[in-house]
């Protein structure tokens, strides 16, 4: 596992800002958001992958899985 850096070190709020990788290249962060177990949330200069969140958000959401469900 590793973390990757977009623009920013950490937020407003002071908190690390990093996408987590597993060791096959998939990232945690498209992973939960897919599964609708996280929300979308970007915040300038750190949009990296802001459009691919936003979509796999929206098919979670379509699809009711997650957060999303009855």
């Amino acid at each position: 596992m590793y973390l990757e850096k977009d623009i920013s070190e950490r937020d407003v709020f002071q908190r690390l800002l990093r996408y987590v990788r597993l060791e096959d290249g998939r990232m945690v962060n498209i992973i939960l958001v897919g599964e609708g177990y996280a929300q979308a949330a970007t915040y300038p200069p750190d949009v990296k992958h802001a459009e691919e969140f936003v979509n796999l958000q929206r098919e979670a959401s379509d699809a009711k899985r997650g957060l999303w469900g009855l």
